[in-house]
């Protein structure tokens, strides 16, 4: 059999044009699918035309990027560490590669990337912030909640399950086990299944009896993290920009989230709200209301923000939600916060990838004053947080059992939701 030394100079030739078509080809395809936010095909194209050429600066980038929009901090890491090896290589760039390192243990390395980033990009309080992760990740990880139990749900499945809400003796969660997964069912993000709103019985150990859909609340396209009126007569949860039927998309044709609110009358979830504060511009979503009804939290991109998402609060005067304000710099960063929690007794629980942590989103508690400013905001380490995404925390009325979700190793599913205790502290 021929080897390649002893092919004839024009068909060695042929097959270098034919490489180079078919990588051209594989990466025209992902970066359609990178442009439309649709991750894992990006993955896909982008990974075939690296098999047939050498990989270039734009789309090793792009590659290391939808692997880190998937939440594959491995194969993250190999990309990255491409990519900020490119003569063009962005200051970015250097951050997200310093973020799956921690994510995957690497906390010497991470150090030596941020320190990269910071004197590229001094302007960015996440460098100072993440500054010495190596010793900050040591003392979170040495069980910095002495007694604290937390235990991955018998009732989570191999899809994603995730956001719990208390309901009366009930929870409410999103979940992606829904039996249909036809390709027009599933995100293009993750190529997963969308998620819907599920009902279930809480038993005497904390986990979910059998769920059942809320029908009532469920679309075709993704609804998630809800929360409760005191009286459970209202409900506020998360969807995509969908309502009676018709899809809403950005200029950039992206669909973004929404808030909206239903009110329970004769036993049915009815007369659907959209939250007054919502864009086809930019998201707004993760709603989180105080016990006495009159604050709400919520996650959003909207202008006026520190970073990519932030936590915003508005409070109502009569019927009115008055304009919303970004909570300051003790909790929102460059970087994405998220999923907020508030608890009667003022704890106040947030995610965050700005924040020092172990890695990937990590839940931050501190507390909310009377005059809606938070202090003493910390990261309470391990076995909460993990190298990997921890969030969606809440509280029952104690403040110290719960429910969080992460997709650390040895879970079930995607996302799993955590029972956490925290009586033995």
């Amino acid at each position: 059999m021929a080897t390649m030394k002893h092919l004839p100079a024009f068909a060695l030739a042929l097959l270098l044009v034919n490489g180079s078509r078919a990588q051209q080809r594989f990466v025209a395809a992902g970066d359609k699918a990178y442009e439309n936010l649709a991750y894992a095909k990006a993955i896909v194209n982008y990974e075939r035309a690296a098999e047939n050429a050498v990989p270039d600066s734009s789309y090793a980038r792009k590659l290391a990027k939808s692997y880190l929009n998937v939440r594959d901090f491995q194969q993250a890491e190999v990309w990255y560490a491409r990519a900020v090896a490119k003569p063009d290589a962005r200051p970015i760039d250097c951050y997200d590669y310093a973020q799956v390192l921690r994510a995957n243990g690497k906390y010497g390395e991470a150090d030596q990337w941020l320190r990269t980033y910071e004197l590229k990009n001094a302007s960015d309080s996440r460098g100072k912030r993440q500054a010495d992760a190596s010793t900050y990740a040591s003392r979170l990880s040495e069980r910095a909640i002495p007694g604290c139990v937390v235990k991955d749900l018998a009732s989570n499945t191999a899809q994603a399950d995730l956001g719990v809400a208390y309901y009366g003796t009930k929870a409410v969660f999103a979940s992606s086990r829904t039996p249909d997964v036809a390709e027009f069912r599933r995100h293009t993000w993750n190529g997963q299944p969308f998620l819907d709103l599920y009902s279930a019985p809480v038993n005497a150990d904390g986990d979910f009896g059998r769920a059942t859909p809320i029908s009532a609340l469920n679309t075709k396209y993704h609804e998630s993290n809800a929360c409760f009126s005191a009286d459970t007569g209202t409900v506020w949860f998360t969807r995509n920009n969908f309502s009676q039927g018709k899809k809403g998309k950005n200029g950039e044709g992206v669909v973004n989230l929404k808030i909206y609110s239903r009110t329970r009358r004769l036993g049915e979830w009815a007369n659907e709200q959209p939250f007054p504060f919502n864009s086809d511009t930019y998201s707004v979503g993760h709603p989180c209301l105080s016990a006495d009804g009159n604050t709400m939290y919520f996650t959003s991109d909207r202008p006026g923000g520190i970073g990519g998402t932030d936590i915003w609060r508005t409070v109502k005067t009569g019927t009115t939600w008055g304009t919303p304000v970004c909570l300051g710099s003790e909790v929102n960063t460059e970087g994405d916060e998220m999923f907020p929690f508030i608890g009667q007794n003022g704890t106040f629980a947030f995610a965050s990838d700005g924040h020092a942590g172990l890695g990937g989103l990590d839940i931050m508690i501190g507390k909310m004053r009377v005059d809606g400013t938070l202090m003493g905001v910390k990261n309470p380490g391990a076995p909460l947080n993990s190298g990997h995404d921890d969030f969606a925390l809440v509280l029952d009325g104690s403040s110290m059992k719960g429910y969080f979700t992460s997709d650390r190793p040895g879970g079930k599913g995607g996302d799993d939701i955590y029972s956490v205790d925290l009586e033995h502290t």
